[in-house]
């Protein structure tokens, strides 16, 4: 199609997501864009540090406050 471009999305489900400084919080459903998943994946967190990449959707709880580790 003109004027879209693929892009690989990492989906996973009932994964936590770990931010420096805040708490942790497992989510329903995460996305992240720009990672491909493979099928020996062994993450069983998000963590963004290692990462080096947030997560562009999550479907679940939002509640996240700064400071509370």
């Amino acid at each position: 199609m003109a004027g879209f471009e693929m892009c690989a999305v990492y989906l996973a489900e009932e994964m936590a997501v770990v931010y420096p400084g805040v708490r942790t919080v497992t989510q329903n459903i995460l996305g992240v864009l720009d990672v491909a998943e493979h099928e020996d994946d062994q993450r069983m967190a998000w963590v963004v540090l290692d990462e080096r990449k947030g997560v562009d959707l999550v479907i679940g709880p939002a509640v996240l406050k700064v400071g509370l580790v």
